[in-house]
């Protein structure tokens, strides 16, 4: 799977397909497949590496991260 080399900091654990299924239906959309592989092994997922710099359309260097909300209360 293409996110196994990822180093995750913290979860909340897995988390059932059918969570994420009844959620694509009450919101009638659908999930990319490997987004949906990862968040049933690492639902709510937070990687040490989160973050990422790019050059915006002024030339001008920027940071932003990259997050996971989890399915379920928590």
């Amino acid at each position: 799977m293409p996110y196994q080399n990822l180093n995750v900091m913290y979860d909340f654990g897995s988390i059932s397909l059918e969570v994420i299924e009844k959620f694509e239906q009450a919101y009638e959309i659908n999930l990319p497949l490997n987004y949906k592989k990862l968040i049933t092994s690492h639902n709510g997922v937070q990687f040490i590496e989160n973050s990422f710099e790019y050059t915006d359309s002024n030339s001008e260097v920027g940071e932003s991260g990259i997050a996971f909300c989890c399915f379920g209360r928590r």
